[in-house]
C-alpha cells in the first residue's frame, strides 16, 4: 500500500543527482578560460605571468622596484 512513496523519493534523490551534476559538468566547462590563472592558482605560462606584470606596473600598482623583484622572479634569474 505505500509503495508510491519509495519512488517518489528515488525519483527526488535522481533530480538532486541531476541538478549537481549540471552545475558540475558548467563550472569545470568555463575553469581556466578567459582566466590568467588555472585552478590550482598558477599561470598558464611565463608570458601570461610577464603581461599581467607590465599591466599592474602601467596601471601604477607596482613601483620600478617591485616590477624588476618580480620579472626576476618569474624569469628564474
Amino acid at each position: 500500500m505505500m509503495f508510491g512513496m519509495g519512488f517518489g523519493s528515488i525519483f527526488g534523490l535522481l533530480a538532486l543527482l541531476l541538478i549537481g551534476w549540471g552545475a558540475f559538468t558548467v563550472f569545470n566547462t568555463n575553469r581556466g578560460q578567459g582566466n590568467p590563472f588555472l585552478a590550482n592558482g598558477n599561470f598558464h605560462n611565463q608570458s601570461d605571468a610577464l603581461e599581467i606584470l607590465k599591466q599592474r606596473y602601467a596601471r601604477g600598482e607596482i613601483s620600478k622596484a617591485e616590477y624588476d623583484r618580480m620579472r626576476q622572479d618569474i624569469n628564474g634569474i
